[in-house]
């Protein structure tokens, strides 16, 4: 079960590649995951790089950290890390497409003595105890099928005073009713969520795993415009799907679209409207 929910993610990913690069500045940004937002915020792309500065201050990260970051992506995160704090960090994946474009980044930026990445499931990563100052997670807890082992794992590698930092997703209340129940079902469905946890859940496995601190941020108001975004992307997709119902399955499947994918775009957010998850910041110190 847990192979088939790697290859699910991983195809998925795959599809999507090209649409990423389209529509949430992938090329330039290198990122994937939702925005952050204030006030003065002025663009998507600035939103996307103010993310990584704001779950960085979430705790100290010092001067030439090891740093995990369990799953990647394109490498984004461990390009700010490299330059910002002069870390040295390893990325895992399980989607090469990804690493193929992290790795030709890497080279890019000059930043292939700071940088590794490497094509292993985080869950059975085999890498070596005490070893990490900073394990960073961002939009990646979500995927797992067992929280519990990935907590235990984080805390196995990290160093003793060392920081897990967590952006994702979080259940706020569970579904009134079956209309909202089938709003989270359809976003679970499509963005491959085997099922999430909510805080206070989250709080006690970090607790049960031996981390001394816990520290959390809703930042959900922070993240609505990249939700909003996601939405107004979703609706033209599930619009743009009834033409290409006309094309041969087979065709189809090659396609970067994914109706199931553009639906549940459109279901995150009327969830996180309606209040049934949040976006979380998390910092756990070993």
């Amino acid at each position: 079960m847990h192979q088939q929910l790697l290859k699910e993610i991983d195809h998925s990913y795959k599809r999507a590649h090209f649409l990423y690069s389209l529509f949430w500045d992938k090329n330039s940004s290198s990122s994937i995951h939702y925005g952050y937002w204030e006030k003065n915020t002025k663009n998507h792309s600035e939103s996307l790089q103010l993310h990584k500065v704001k779950l960085s201050e979430m705790a100290t990260i010092p001067k030439n950290a090891k740093v995990l970051d369990m799953g990647c992506g394109v490498g984004g995160a461990a390009f700010f890390l490299a330059n910002k704090f002069d870390a040295a960090v390893t990325g895992l994946n399980i989607c090469n497409t990804q690493l193929k474009e992290a790795r030709q980044k890497a080279k890019r930026f000059q930043l292939e003595e700071q940088v590794n990445f490497l094509e292993l499931d985080y869950l059975h990563s085999n890498l070596n105890d005490n070893t990490f100052d900073v394990i960073w997670a961002t939009e990646s807890f979500f995927h797992c099928d067992d929280k519990t082992r990935f907590i235990q794992e984080c805390y196995r590698m990290l160093k003793p005073k060392g920081v897990l930092l967590i952006a994702d997703y979080f259940i706020s209340k569970p579904p009134a009713n079956q209309k909202e129940a089938d709003l989270m079902s359809n976003w679970f469905e499509g963005y491959h969520i085997p099922y999430l946890q909510s805080r206070e859940e989250f709080e006690a496995e970090v607790a049960k795993a031996g981390f001394d601190e816990f520290h959390y941020q809703n930042v959900s108001k922070n993240v609505l415009p990249s939700s909003s975004r996601l939405y107004v992307l979703g609706t033209l997709g599930v619009i743009a799907a009834f033409p290409l119902r006309l094309i041969p399955s087979k065709i189809r499947k090659q396609l970067p679209f994914q109706e199931r994918h553009a639906l549940s775009t459109i279901c995150q957010h009327k969830a996180l409207k309606k209040g049934l998850w949040e976006y979380g910041f998390v910092a756990a110190i070993k």
